[in-house]
């Protein structure tokens, strides 16, 4: 799942797109909904994929880099359910739609709920001098 989401986030479709492509990849049980435990799971994963390639500070150290990407998406959940125009309880499913307009509803949320545009080549680079290649 992690790949598909990382080739998600490098495919060359805009960001809406990007978003519901991400979205089909977390419903795992294809009834166009995420639970919450789903919604989080996606958040974390977006948050997890690039962590070093979008971290502000140089660390090799990918405990912590997974740590940091973790409190980022617990906070970006927090945001996107201070937002959600559903009912929450622990049975609540999202629809895309509503996905997506809980999203929209904060601008801040929506603009950054991908991390930035990164190239391939910028990945490789950065995934060659780590020297896990």
């Amino acid at each position: 799942m992690e790949a598909l989401i990382a080739f998600s986030l490098l495919a060359r479709i805009n960001y809406i797109d990007k978003i519901h492509l991400i979205f089909k990849i977390c419903d795992t049980d294809n009834d166009d909904c995420l639970s919450l435990k789903e919604i989080y799971n996606l958040c974390f994963l977006v948050e997890k994929v690039f962590s070093k390639e979008c971290s502000t500070f140089e660390c090799d150290s990918m405990i912590l880099l997974y740590a940091l990407a973790e409190k980022k998406a617990k906070c970006k959940f927090r945001w996107f359910t201070l937002h959600c125009n559903v009912e929450l309880s622990e049975d609540t499913l999202v629809s895309y739609e509503e996905f997506i307009k809980s999203l929209k509803d904060d601008s801040a949320l929506y603009e950054t709920f991908l991390p930035p545009p990164l190239e391939m080549k910028q990945v490789l680079v950065l995934f060659i001098l780590s020297g896990a290649f």
